[in-house]
């Protein structure tokens, strides 16, 4: 028997009553329950760490003297990359925790990197920069908005920087231990710089006060503006080099696209390179521009896409490449998958490459016999969002999403640690997808449902992996589905439960054949909602689902029988407060056993004394005013498996009932962790825990190794 049980009460009174005496005992019960299992034994392995990095530069990248391949850019840290001979390292050069803006970088001609960029919302600007003793941080005497650096061949650094607040355009160059400041324009804007053959800086800017593009140049005793273009002509970004001959040229988004321009003897030229900007897209975005040896100009640049109706939030780059040749200006595309884009233009004799944040990272692309051939140099993520664990045998899998890059990820654990794949990416400018189930089949294949917020009307897509990659399949009718369960039986078919028509009824859709959904359920009418929804198959074939209902104040549990007959009866109803989930585990001998989160009261456990008998409730856990993230396993000796998140206490808990009396503690973890977990339990019923943490956007694990063999039933968590 439970150590605390009371029947089920149809009468709201008698309830509402109950639970409040109830968990008033449970709170005295914390003192009397048994000790915290596996205080020291738990194991905590990352799953997937990606850095964490946003937007690059268009200087985000250089060659140095020896043929190396440099990049610097931040996020969560500051990183340095070196690529060569195919290979490539990437070394932290400062924790910079949060706020950290896109660096720029530059390379002496020493050898040495330097880097200059921001952090925190004052605006304080920061110098790194190698020395024979590693690497030196800086903090220099002004604050920017934005900024520009050059290292001149004796490896002294050059800076540009913007102030908006202190309005005015500023050169600084390093002197000693000093950053002497000229002005450069008082309504100057976000410059590009680079240096002449005699070291004099010049800077490209759009001229705030007459909204006009300006190249200014220093010519060793004052700076000269020249303003390009007719009225009216803006630059919105800018680049700009100087030929080996000194002739300087610019690269500059405008209201109507991509332009060149070129600094003659009689005055400016410039010319269209790429056109295109109108009601769906713009073209000429962070131009990075190089000259080769006879003096023709090769930009990069990226295309934004807006789509529009009916997809009004979404968006997307591309990243593309022109150069100049005698027939004109030749445009190609370096990457057309999706947000491809901020690219720094490599020209390293005729080696022509470029550096970019690519749909998951920083990508190198290189243009070999007409074609470009593209790497994967670093990841980026924020990751382990609504995570779900399963076991194939006594290997672990994983789902979670991946917030920043709006993608949904499958990790896998192997013999040299885990793996991880995206399974579906969206567009930025709206959320990711929401894993809703995950389970592996027989075979091993992975299983997956999962909304698609920015397809229509978040419909529920369900895939699966085979040789040829994933297999998606929109199931019918599914749009706004809310908690959906996934089950996949022993010869590989998927059972999916969802919450359909904005969770108004509750259908059962058995997937006997990929592509060709049977036709659908009905479970219950009722208003089924929640976060989590329980749903496992029985040992005899049977299906059980276990969801919250009644309009969120009372939770429901059905079954199906072998012969497709549904019957639904009620575990609990009705509370003013909002039960907000439930999950739902099988024992061995088919007995259900769920565990279901009211606000203000907790997390509630219910079982059946057997399978098919009254239900008893259980208000012994720790009373919290909100738990979220509940999840549920029962193991073959019968003793349930726990996990919650007290958001009260700020704590991952877990618990174990033993058949005696529920032990319980929280896992030491760092602050927030927990908030997104699930459980799971591998053969020898050893629990395993996937929760993401916060802090880093990592997506950890926390279980116990097995050691002795024996035998499960394992549910499938589902959302």
């Amino acid at each position: 028997m439970l150590p605390f049980t009371r029947r089920l009460s149809l009468t709201l009174i008698v309830v509402l009553v109950g639970l409040t005496a109830v968990a008033a005992q449970a709170t005295a019960a914390r003192a009397t329950a048994g000790g915290y299992p596996y205080p020291d034994e738990w194991v905590i392995e990352c799953v997937d760490c990606p850095r964490s990095f946003a937007e690059l530069t268009a200087a985000a990248a250089a060659v140095g003297p020896d043929g190396a391949l440099h990049a610097v850019y931040g996020g969560e840290g500051l990183y340095h990359l070196t690529y060569r001979d195919g290979a490539w390292d990437v070394e932290t050069i400062a924790e910079a925790g949060t706020g950290l803006r896109p660096p720029v970088m530059g390379i002496g001609g020493d050898g040495r990197v330097h880097a200059l960029y921001v952090v925190g919302q004052t605006g304080s600007l920061r110098h790194a920069y190698q020395t024979a003793s590693g690497w030196q941080i800086e903090t220099l005497p002004f604050l920017a908005d934005a900024y520009a650096l050059v290292v001149d061949s004796a490896g002294q650094p050059h800076v540009a920087y913007l102030k908006w607040h202190a309005p005015g355009l500023f050169y600084a160059r390093a002197d000693g231990g000093a950053w002497p400041t000229t002005v450069i324009d008082e309504h100057g804007g976000a410059p590009a710089l680079a240096l002449d053959a005699d070291g004099r800086p010049a800077v490209c800017y759009n001229n705030s006060g007459q909204r006009r593009f300006t190249v200014n140049r220093f010519d060793g005793a004052a700076w000269n503006p020249e303003v390009i273009g007719p009225d009216e002509y803006e630059a919105i970004d800018c680049a700009l080099a100087f030929a080996a001959d000194g002739t300087l040229h610019t690269a500059q988004r405008t209201a109507t696209g991509l332009h060149h321009s070129v600094r003659r003897a009689a005055g400016w030229e410039t010319e269209m390179v790429a056109p295109g900007n109108d009601n769906d897209r713009q073209t000429g975005l962070t131009p990075s521009l190089r000259l080769d040896a006879t003096g023709a100009p090769h930009i990069t640049y990226s295309i934004l896409h807006q789509p529009g109706y009916p997809f009004p939030n979404v968006f997307f780059h591309t990243q593309h490449y022109a150069v100049e040749t005698p027939d004109g200006w030749q445009l190609e595309t370096v990457d057309d998958t999706i947000n491809a884009r901020t690219g720094t233009l490599l020209l390293d004799g005729g080696r022509l490459r470029v550096v970019y944040r690519d749909r998951l990272g920083l990508a190198l692309a290189e243009r070999v016999s007409g074609e470009w051939q593209r790497v994967r140099l670093d990841r980026s993520g924020d990751v382990g969002r609504d995570p779900i664990i399963a076991f194939h045998g006594t290997a672990m899998r994983a789902g979670y999403s991946d917030i920043q890059n709006h993608a949904l990820f499958y990790a896998a654990q192997t013999g040299q640690g885990w793996t991880a794949e995206v399974i579906d990416q969206g567009p930025p400018g709206g959320e990711p997808g929401s894993l809703r189930g995950l389970a592996p089949g027989p075979d091993g294949a992975p299983h997956a449902i999962f909304n698609r917020p920015y397809d229509r009307n978040y419909p529920l897509n369900y895939v699966v992996r085979d040789a040829d990659g994933w297999q998606f399949h929109e199931l019918a009718d599914s749009e706004y589905a809310g908690p959906s369960g996934l089950i996949v039986d022993n010869m590989g078919r998927a059972h999916i439960a969802t919450a359909r028509r904005r969770g108004a009824i509750l259908e059962y859709l058995p997937w006997t054949v990929p592509g060709a959904p049977g036709p659908g359920e009905l479970i219950d009418s009722g208003s089924a909602g929640g976060e989590r929804l329980g749903w496992v198959a029985g040992p005899g074939g049977e299906l059980h689902a276990a969801y919250v209902n009644w309009a969120g104040s009372g939770v429901s549990y059905a079954t199906r029988s072998p012969g497709g007959v549904w019957s639904v009866e009620t575990i609990f109803c009705c509370t003013l407060n909002i039960v907000t989930e439930a999950v739902l585990a099988l024992d061995d001998d088919g007995r259900p056993h769920v565990a279901y989160a009211i606000e203000g009261v907790g997390v509630v456990y219910a079982t059946q004394e057997s399978a098919g008998g009254p239900w008893q409730i259980d208000l012994t856990l720790p009373r919290t005013d909100w738990a979220t993230e509940a999840a549920l396993a029962v193991d073959l000796r019968g003793d349930v498996h726990l996990s919650y998140y007290d958001n009260e206490a700020g704590a991952l808990i877990y618990a174990l009932w033993d058949g005696s009396e529920w032990q319980w503690g929280p896992l030491e973890l760092g602050e927030g962790e927990g908030m997104d977990s699930a459980l799971a339990l591998d053969p020898f019923g050893n629990p395993a825990i996937v929760y993401r943490a916060p802090a880093t956007g990592d997506v950890m694990v926390a279980y116990i190794p097995a050691d002795a063999p024996a035998a499960v039933f394992l549910p499938v968590v589902s959302r």
